[in-house]
């Protein structure tokens, strides 16, 4: 009936649009090891990240990210942990793009929004700003914070990006990734984690050497993981 009325949170539970996980993806990376650098699968990633009970912010993130800053910003302060809001449903589309420098797997670890946007951990969603056809008008609003302010907003510089064309016309846009991040490490995971994400022929092995967390393949049918997610009680 068109009279009636919903809460938000009623319409939020029926817009498949929306999700109420974080969900953070492995890829394949290197690290020195005695000097050398070594490459590490996304599984065996997957695996350290548990191990070692901590997510690592390696790189530095956002528009802020750039050599003309960093007179002003230290990279280290933009280092952060990524996550996308997109539904569980269509999670897999995430893996193998065609032509994207950053090759997510389909191993990851799934995590309750609302809990991680809670003291001390503060997960939130990027903050984007436009540069349509490469116009730069709303990137400009910030050149005259160079020399004054990004030092005191270093804190929350990690969260702001931008999408449209760059000035060599390539176009700049990863809205649909529906990005979320954590200033720094992500330590103590395995207090938070609600489930994990890998192929199906790796559920077996993970779950023999972490049992305190269910894995679903991102490929299930929605149905499925919803099934063995609600038999473990984790829905």
């Amino acid at each position: 009936m068109r009279n009636i009325q919903r809460t938000i949170d009623e319409v939020r539970a029926q817009r498949g649009d929306l999700s109420t996980w974080l969900v953070h993806l492995t890829k394949g990376n290197f690290s020195k090891i005695n000097g050398q650098n070594t490459y590490h699968t996304p599984k065996q990633c997957l695996e350290n990240i548990i191990k070692t009970n901590t997510i690592e912010a390696r790189t530095a993130a956002g528009h802020f990210n750039y050599s003309a800053w960093y007179k002003n910003v230290n990279p280290k302060d933009l280092r952060a942990v990524s996550f996308t809001e997109t539904p569980l449903r269509d999670i897999f589309l995430f893996i193998n793009i065609k032509n994207k420098s950053l090759k997510f797997s389909s191993y990851g670890l799934v995590f309750d929004r609302d809990e991680l946007t809670k003291k001390p951990i503060y997960a939130a969603p990027v903050m984007y700003f436009s540069q349509p056809d490469g116009d730069s008008h709303f990137l400009n609003k910030f050149s005259p914070l160079e020399q004054k302010f990004c030092h005191d907003f270093k804190d929350v510089l990690y969260l702001f990006d931008k999408f449209g064309k760059t000035f060599t016309k390539k176009d700049f846009n990863f809205m649909w990734e529906r990005e979320w991040r954590i200033r720094g490490d992500f330590k103590n995971i395995t207090e938070h984690v609600k489930f994990g994400l890998c192929p199906e022929s790796e559920i077996a092995f993970f779950e023999k050497m972490f049992p305190a967390i269910s894995f679903v393949d991102p490929f299930f049918n929605p149905r499925q993981i919803e099934a063995k997610l609600k038999a473990r009680g984790i829905i």
